[in-house]
């Protein structure tokens, strides 16, 4: 006995707990234990240079827990089949036995899978399903139920390739792939089966070097700092998205993932992931919380009931963990908190934002701030981003800049809509001919408005004829609603509509005191970054110091930012000032407020466009190009009611701009349209006559023109009681107009 150590044998579900030292040997499993005091620990052997398979399959096809059960994953018998009989497993040289009952077995030759039902004799076993042909290959495994303890069996620092087999079947355990580091090259595979869907419900986190082969994910897949992923016909769907993450922040970055496929648009890469993706920002109120927010979606899909100050969806699969989150129904642009969770398919809401079925929604892991969010988008720009802020006040000064595009791509922050009334058009109009600037027009004989009661809100068009179009509201009768601009395609009695009110504010007004400017600027884009689309929202009360460098819209040194369907008000000196060789774009906005002007584009800045704009109450001047500033073209545009000695289009030194067709100037107390020396104005007709350029009831000229100024083709305006005339001087000369 002296030279012989004596090793309890057995199976593992039969292993007791060993003294303190005592190996023991769990026969079925292949694995050897030793006694450590009240509980038996497992043996770590090194790593094996030979390349090896762990089968994962799920209950139904044999699948057991490694915790609980003893399954290894491994390999048990293998070999060839020798006949083919209906839902068996023949082969004449096998030596099966009975510990097989339960057990999976995979046909190696078509990848399809079964259970072992009995052992028939040493060379036949019955199988749940009739998978086998003479001349097959087969493995019968101690296959594993789940994932993760089928990825922990691998070697720590693995020598060889090892793949984790896994059987047709939904996966329903988070997943963590971190701590396998490779040898000698070698590759750690997650592979699906090609002939049903392998398909991973829940999040996977990956953490190091891996490849992912004929999977189906519906949840996230986390790819954090140092993921390196090969990823070969795997399918994304439902809320499925692959990010990556460097630390906390979703930055897209310092990992490699290379595509064998083109799931779900991706492109291939090789360094970073080119989908578009959308972030959520909402304040505390809603569920935005900086500390621990990544601003991305944790669950989508459709509700299927309505019960009050709920989301109820028979297909979800909520816990517990989304209580505090934000809640975005986005078929109707709304918002709300979850306060509870109820089941796996019911969340209770801090508001009530379904009350029909069908609606789309996010369950998001929020920002409360803007900045917050714009910090978390990754240096290199490789995707279409777009940041959705909630339906309330974002009391901030967001500074954008260091967001580097690798092509032509944006970072979106668009706000929220909020509808104040709906209906049904009886009629629509644009109008026609010449001699007026010219505002479409939507009617709805069944109203009784207010008169003027929706100036500078927002008209849509949300189904029938010219469904999409949205309008500044210019004017409104008790039936009439006037827009800004024209109809690209007129609305009849087919046509619903929508006036809405913009719900996000983002301001540098204090709390308490609306108007009173505590901040410089509420977005700032800088330092030449590019790509900044600002939509839905309304930008306001900034600039402390009553500087030229201050507003509530800055875009500086090199910068772009293009504003859509945006109300700018109460700039204590521009509301939107472009500066030193950057550029932006204004469509179907609002102005109103300004302490100084509007616009102001300047020192080599160049506006691309001021189309559909209602433009008023500033006190000097509306528009400005100078310094070698342009601005390219105005139409569709109204600019009203600059008081003080104020001028509607001031075109300054070395400055240009282009007018085009139905844009009107109007009760400007100075001149309507003031061209300093040097300064140049042209009338366009590219997109309608001349003389749909109205210039009216100006407290002087309807174009004044100093010498060294030139504007072309003025003649061609409609002017209409200005108290000086039409234009000054009326011949062309090295300044004045034609």
């Amino acid at each position: 006995m002296a030279n012989k150590v004596q090793i309890r044998r057995g199976n593992f579900a039969n292993l007791p707990v060993l003294s303190n030292g005592e190996p023991g040997l769990a026969e079925d499993v292949g694995k050897v234990y030793i006694g450590n005091g009240g509980s038996n620990l497992g043996v770590q052997m090194a790593p094996g240079t030979t390349d090896y398979t762990v089968y994962v399959a799920t209950t139904a096809l044999g699948g057991l827990s490694q915790a609980t059960q003893g399954a290894t994953g491994l390999l048990l018998a293998s070999g060839t089949t020798s006949a083919t009989t209906a839902n068996k497993l023949v082969d004449s040289i096998a030596a099966f036995t009975a510990a097989l009952v339960n057990k999976t077995v995979y046909n190696a030759t078509t990848d399809t899978w079964a259970k072992v039902t009995a052992v028939d004799s040493p060379t036949t076993l019955s199988l749940s399903a009739d998978i086998f042909l003479t001349a097959q290959s087969y493995k019968v495994a101690s296959a594993i139920d789940n994932i993760p303890e089928a990825f922990s069996t691998a070697d720590s620092g693995y020598r060889a390739n090892v793949t984790v087999r896994i059987s047709p079947g939904v996966f329903s355990n988070d997943i963590t792939l971190i701590g396998k580091t490779a040898g000698d090259n070698k590759t750690l595979t997650l592979q699906g089966s090609t002939t049903g869907a392998t398909t991973i419900s829940r999040t996977v986190t990956v953490r190091q070097k891996i490849t992912l082969a004929n999977i189906s994910f519906t949840n996230w897949i986390k790819a954090y700092f140092g993921a390196d992923i090969t990823w070969n016909t795997c399918v994304t769907s439902g809320a499925s998205k692959l990010y990556h993450y460097d630390g906390n922040a979703n930055t897209f970055n310092s990992s490699t993932v290379v595509f064998g496929n083109d799931p779900g648009s991706y492109t291939a890469v090789s360094s970073t992931v080119t989908k578009g993706y959308t972030m959520y920002v909402a304040s505390a109120t809603l569920g935005g919380n900086d500390a621990v927010a990544d601003g991305l979606a944790i669950k989508t899909g459709t509700n299927t009931s309505v019960t009050a100050s709920a989301l109820v969806d028979a297909a979800a699969s909520f816990d517990s963990s989304l209580v505090g989150k934000t809640v975005y129904n986005s078929t109707d642009d709304a918002w709300a908190k979850v306060i509870a969770y109820v089941s796996a398919t019911q969340l209770t809401l801090s508001a009530d934002i379904f009350t029909a079925t069908g609606k789309a929604y996010v369950v998001a892991n929020a920002f409360s701030t803007v900045q917050r969010v714009i910090d978390a988008i990754p240096g290199s720009v490789n995707c279409n981003t777009t940041i959705k802020l909630s339906n309330e006040i974002f009391r901030e000064a967001v500074n954008i800049w260091g967001k580097n595009f690798t092509g032509a791509y944006s970072i979106t922050l668009t706000g929220t809509l909020v509808s104040s009334l709906t209906g049904t058009a009886s009629s629509g109009a644009n109008p026609v001919g010449n001699g007026s600037a010219g505002y479409g027009t939507l009617t709805d004989t069944t109203k009784a408005w207010t008169v003027n009661a929706y100036v500078n809100t927002f008209v849509e068009i949300t189904g029938g004829t010219g469904s999409g179009q949205i309008r500044v509201i210019h004017a409104n009768t008790a039936t009439v609603l006037t827009i800004t601009g024209r109809w690209d395609t007129v609305p009849d009695a087919t046509s619903t509509y929508r006036v809405f009110t913009l719900g996000t504010r983002v301001t540098g007004a204090n709390a308490g005191a609306e108007t009173t400017r505590v901040r410089d600027f509420c977005i700032k884009v800088d330092n030449g970054q590019k790509g900044l689309v600002v939509q839905r929202m309304k930008i306001d009360y900034a600039g402390v110091s009553n500087l030229a460098f201050n507003a509530p819209l800055l875009v500086l040194n090199g910068s772009s930012c293009d504003v859509n369907t945006a109300h700018l008000s109460g700039g204590n000196y521009w509301n939107i000032l472009a500066t030193t060789s950057s550029s932006c774009s204004f469509l179907a906005c609002a102005f109103t407020a300004a302490v100084i002007g509007d616009v102001e584009v300047e020192s080599n800045s160049y506006c691309s466009l001021i189309k559909r704009c209602r433009l008023t109450g500033s006190a000097y001047m509306s528009i400005s190009a100078n310094i070698a500033g342009i601005i390219y073209p105005i139409y569709e545009t109204y600019v009203g009611q600059v008081t003080g000695s104020g001028r509607g289009l001031w075109i300054g030194v070395q400055g240009t701009a282009i007018l085009d067709a139905y844009a009107e100037i109007d009760s400007c107390s100075g001149s309507n349209i003031f061209i300093e020396t040097k300064g140049m104005l042209f009338i366009n007709s590219l997109y309608g006559a001349r003389t749909t350029v109205v210039s009216k009831n100006a407290g002087a000229w309807g174009v004044q023109c100093l010498t060294g100024g030139t504007g072309h083709f003025t003649s061609g305006i409609t002017y209409t009681a200005n108290t000086s005339g039409t234009y000054t001087p009326t011949t062309q000369l090295a300044g004045g107009n034609d």
